[in-house]
């Protein structure tokens, strides 16, 4: 009965790590998504209201951002995020966008 145990739990596990992996296979090509789309996908509160501040391709990947204390809103981001291939060069970069 143990060994019956061990096995299923075995098996489970199994399937909950490599099923995902599976699943990533045969990905298509993605295109970007369109902002006006989006921006009439959000619910907002009476008395507030949604602006692009920031869209694609100027922003490939953001990794992290942060506003300052003069409302510029400081992005950092790198298209071979998270992982570079060997041989290809890092373009991580750092844009500060600003609302004019």
């Amino acid at each position: 009965m143990t060994n019956l145990i061990r096995s299923v739990l075995f098996l489970a596990l199994f399937l909950a790590t490599a099923l995902p992996a599976f699943a990533q296979r045969g990905l298509k090509n993605i295109p970007p998504p369109d902002p006006e789309i989006e921006r009439k996908s959000f619910q907002v509160a009476p008395g507030f209201e949604v602006n692009l501040y920031a869209s694609d391709p100027k922003i490939a990947k953001p990794i992290q951002m942060n506003f300052d204390a003069a409302g510029r809103l400081w992005i950092a981001s790198s298209e071979t995020y998270p992982q570079i291939k060997p041989g290809q060069k890092a373009n991580d970069r750092i844009l500060v966008v600003e609302d004019t």
